[in-house]
C-alpha cells in the first residue's frame, strides 16, 4: 500500500498530459517531464498502451540499477525528449509493437543503454547512446523495425548490436566503441548510408542471410567490414578506407555473398579479403569494386592449417586495382575453381595477379600494366590464362616451379621479359603474342619440356633464351617480326641448352631476312618470308647463299612466292641462308611475251653504303650507286639470270652471342647482346674487315676474269 500511495502522489493530474515529478512512476496515460528526477533502481512503467512519454529535455538520473524507462508488453508506445543516464538499462522496450523511441540520449548504463527485444514494427530515430559498459543499441529477436538518424560512441563493446529480421538500418553513425561499430545477425535486414569509424569492426555482418549493405562508410577501424557464417547477402557502393582490411569475408560457411561497386583504399593490409580459416567461403562475387593504395587489392586464400577449409567457385569480375603491392592473390592451396574475370590492375610493386600453390583456377580478359610482374604463377597447376594482356612492367608472365597450366590467347607487350620460367615444366602456350619486350621468352633453372604453339614475337632484342639445364622446350608454329617484315617457322622445333636466339642471329630488318642456320639448326627448316616497306613496285625473292653480300634470285623450290604487291613480299623458303627482294623491271612487251622481257635487279651489297667503297665496280653497278646509308640493302644492282644451287649447310660467319646472367625478381633489369665483351667485339670487327677485303678482291676478279658459260645443275 505504500508503494501504491508513493506513486499516486507522484501524479499531477491536469488537463492532457501527466506531469511526473519524482521517482518510482507507473504512467497509463501519456505523461511529462517538468524537472529533472533521480531515482534508486526503476523509474518509470509504462502501463498502459497508447501513451506518450516526453520529457522536455529533462534528465533522469539512476543509481546503476533497474530500468530508466521500462516499456514491456505494450503498443503504441511513444518515448521521446528524455536524457536517461546510470541505469543498468535506460531504456528497454520489450515484447512491445508499432512504438516509437524518438530524439533520446542514454548514457552511462552499467549494461545497455536502449535495448529493444522481441519487438515488432517500431522506430528509433534520432537517438544518441555513448558510454555505455556493454552496447549503445540493442535490437533483438523482432522484426520489421526501422533504426535511423541515431549516434552510438564510446560504448565500452558495441556502438549498435541489430539482430532482427526485416529491419531497415539508415543513416546511423557509431564511432570509438570498444569493439564493434555495428553488429548484424539477422535476415532481410537493410543497412544503408552509415559510417562507423575509430572501432575494432566498422560492420560486423555474422549469421546474416537475405540481408543488402549498401552506401555505408567504415574508416580507422581494424577491419572495415567483416562478414563470416552469412549467405545470400550484398554489399554495394559502400566505402572502406584507413583500416587494416576494407572488407574482410572471412571463415565459418559464407556463400553467395556479393561485393559490387564498393571502394577500397588506404587500407593497411588489404582492400578485399577473404580468409576461410577453418570454414569456407564458396560462390562468393567481387564485382565492379574498386581497390587503390592498399598494400594488396583483393586476396582469396588461407590462414588455417586446420581442415576442413576450402574458397571454391569465388568469381572476381570487372575489378580494379591499382597502386600497392600486389592486386589480385589466390593462394587457397587447394582446387579452387576460382575465376579473375575482366579485371584490371597496374602500378604495384610486386604482381598484378598471383595464384600461388593452387589450382583449377582461371583467369580470363584481364589487364595488367606498370608492375613489376604482370602474372605470376607460382607452385601451382591445372591454372588456365586466356585472353589476358600484361605491359610495361619488368616481366609479363613470370611461371616458377609450375606444371600442367595451360596459356591461350595472352600478349605480352613492352616489358623487360615477355614470358619468364623459373623451373616450369610441361606448360602449355598457344597463340601467344608477345610484343617489343627486351627478352621474349626467358627459360631458367631447368625449365624444360613447356610447349609453345602459334606464337608471335614482334621485335624483340632477345627472342628466346634457355640457360643450361632449360631443355627440351618445344616452339610450333613460331613467328619472328619486326616493323620490316616476318620470319614464320610453322614446324615444330625443340630447343637445346643453353640457347639465345637473339637478334644477332635471327632477323628481319629492311629488305633483309636471315637465320644463322649453324648456330639454330633446329629452326633450318622451311618457313615463310614477310618484307614490307620496300621500295620495289615488283619485288621478287633473293637469296645470298654464301653470306657474301651478292645475292642472286631464288626460284622454286627454295623461293615460292605467296603474294607480292608494290612494298610488300611474301614467300616460301624450303631452308635458311640470308634473304632479300630485288625488283622484277618489265620490258618493252610488259612480261608477257613477244618482243618484251623482264630483268631482276638485284639487292646491293651492304659494305656499298660505306663510302669508302662506292667507288668500286660493285658498287658503281647500275642502280647501285651512292645508295644512301640507312638503306644500303635496297639499291637495285646488276642484272642477272635466274640461278640454281644445291646447298644444303650454306656457310655462315656469325658469331654466336653471349648468355645474358639472370638477376632474381624484383630486380629484372634490361638484358641485350650489347653484353659482348671489348674483346670479343674487336675480334668480330677485324673478321668482318678481313671479309670485306677478301670479298672486293674476289669480285674485282670476277669481273676481269674470261667469262665462260655455265652449266646448270638439276634439281
Amino acid at each position: 500500500m505504500v508503494w501504491v500511495l508513493t506513486i499516486a502522489l507522484s501524479f499531477v493530474m491536469c488537463a492532457g498530459a501527466v506531469s511526473i515529478s519524482s521517482c518510482p512512476a507507473v504512467i497509463t496515460n501519456s505523461s511529462t517531464l517538468s524537472a529533472n528526477l533521480t531515482s534508486n533502481g526503476t523509474c518509470i512503467i509504462f502501463n498502459n498502451d497508447n501513451i506518450t512519454l516526453d520529457c522536455s529535455g529533462f534528465t533522469i538520473t539512476g543509481d546503476g540499477t533497474g530500468y530508466g524507462i521500462n516499456i514491456s508488453n505494450r503498443t503504441n508506445a511513444i518515448v521521446k525528449n528524455c536524457i536517461v543516464d546510470s541505469f543498468d538499462r535506460n531504456i528497454l522496450l520489450e515484447n512491445s509493437n508499432n512504438s516509437f523511441v524518438l530524439n533520446n540520449t542514454w548514457s552511462n548504463s552499467s549494461v545497455i543503454g536502449f535495448q529493444m527485444s522481441g519487438v515488432l514494427n517500431t522506430v528509433a530515430k534520432g537517438n544518441v547512446g555513448h558510454d555505455n559498459t556493454d552496447r549503445g543499441f540493442s535490437d533483438e529477436f523482432g522484426a520489421n523495425n526501422t533504426v535511423t538518424d541515431n549516434i552510438a560512441y564510446g560504448n565500452s563493446v558495441y556502438g549498435m548490436v541489430l539482430n532482427s529480421d526485416n529491419s531497415t538500418v539508415e543513416n546511423n553513425t557509431v564511432y570509438n566503441n570498444g569493439a564493434i561499430g555495428i553488429i548484424t545477425s539477422s535476415a532481410g535486414t537493410l543497412v544503408a548510408n552509415c559510417v562507423s569509424y575509430n572501432n575494432t569492426e566498422g560492420f560486423f555482418i555474422e549469421a546474416t542471410a537475405r540481408s543488402v549493405f549498401r552506401n555505408n562508410t567504415a574508416y580507422n577501424n581494424t577491419e572495415g567490414f567483416f562478414i563470416q557464417a552469412s549467405s545470400s547477402i550484398t554489399i554495394a557502393n559502400n566505402t572502406a578506407f584507413n583500416n587494416s582490411r576494407g572488407f574482410n569475408l572471412k571463415k565459418g560457411a559464407s556463400t553467395n555473398v556479393t561485393f559490387s561497386n564498393n571502394l577500397a583504399f588506404q587500407n593497411t593490409v588489404a582492400g578485399f579479403s577473404s580468409l576461410p580459416g577453418k570454414g569456407f567461403v564458396d560462390g562468393n562475387l567481387w564485382l565492379n569494386n574498386i581497390a587503390h593504395d592498399n598494400p594488396i587489392g583483393f586476396v582469396i586464400g588461407t590462414t588455417s592449417s586446420v581442415s576442413p577449409k576450402s574458397a571454391h567457385n569465388n568469381r572476381f569480375i570487372n575489378n580494379t586495382a591499382y597502386n600497392g603491392v600486389t592486386g589480385f592473390i589466390d593462394e587457397t592451396g587447394f582446387a579452387s575453381n576460382n575465376e579473375f574475370l575482366g579485371n584490371l590492375a597496374y602500378n604495384f610493386s610486386s604482381e598484378a595477379f598471383l595464384v600461388s600453390s593452387t589450382t583449377s583456377v582461371n583467369l580470363t580478359n584481364n589487364t595488367a600494366y606498370n608492375n613489376t610482374i604482370g602474372y605470376h604463377i607460382d607452385s601451382s597447376s591445372f591454372v588456365a590464362l586466356t585472353n589476358n594482356s600484361a605491359r610495361d612492367s619488368s616481366v609479363g608472365f613470370y611461371d616458377v616451379a609450375s606444371d600442367s597450366d595451360s596459356f591461350t590467347n595472352n600478349t605480352a607487350s613492352n616489358n623487360t621479359y615477355g614470358l619468364s620460367f623459373d623451373a616450369a615444366t610441361n606448360e602449355n602456350f598457344s597463340n601467344t603474342t608477345l610484343l617489343d619486350n627486351g627478352i621474349a621468352v626467358y627459360l631458367f633453372d631447368f625449365s624444360s619440356t613447356n610447349n609453345f604453339a602459334d606464337t608471335l614475337i614482334r621485335s624483340s632484342l632477345t627472342w628466346i633464351f634457355a640457360d643450361a639445364g632449360s631443355s627440351l622446350n618445344n616452339f610450333t608454329n613460331t613467328t619472328f617480326e619486326t616493323a620490316a617484315g616476318s620470319i614464320r617457322i610453322p614446324s615444330n622445333a625443340t630447343l637445346p641448352d643453353p640457347i639465345n636466339v637473339s637478334t644477332a642471329v635471327l632477323n628481319v630488318s629492311l629488305n633483309k631476312a636471315f637465320l644463322n642456320s649453324t648456330y639454330l639448326p633446329f629452326f633450318n627448316t622451311s618457313a615463310r618470308i614477310t618484307l614490307t616497306g620496300l621500295p620495289l613496285a615488283n619485288p621478287v625473292p633473293l637469296v645470298d647463299f654464301t653470306d657474301s653480300g651478292m645475292f642472286v634470285s631464288c626460284a622454286a623450290p627454295q623461293c615460292v612466292v605467296i603474294s607480292a604487291s608494290p612494298g610488300a613480299l611474301t614467300f616460301t623458303v624450303a631452308s635458311f641462308s640470308t634473304y632479300a627482294a630485288g625488283n622484277l623491271a618489265l620490258g618493252p612487251g610488259g612480261g608477257g611475251g613477244g618482243g618484251g622481257g623482264s630483268t631482276i635487279v638485284h639487292a646491293c651489297p651492304v659494305y656499298c653504303a660505306n663510302p669508302r667503297y662506292q667507288k668500286t665496280s660493285i658498287c658503281q653497278s647500275p642502280g647501285c650507286q651512292n645508295p644512301a646509308p640507312q638503306n644500303p640493302s635496297l639499291v637495285p644492282s646488276v642484272k642477272s639470270t635466274t640461278a640454281s644451287h644445291n646447298e644444303t649447310t650454306p656457310r655462315q660467319t656469325q658469331n654466336p652471342p653471349v648468355w645474358p646472367k639472370y638477376s632474381p625478381l624484383p630486380a629484372l633489369p634490361l638484358r641485350t647482346d650489347d653484353q659482348i665483351s671489348s674483346t670479343q667485339t674487336q675480334k668480330n670487327r677485324s673478321l668482318l674487315g678481313f671479309l670485306i677485303v677478301f670479298g672486293l678482291a674476289g669480285a674485282l676478279l670476277m669481273m676481269f676474269a674470261p667469262h665462260k658459260k655455265k652449266k646448270h645443275r638439276t634439281h
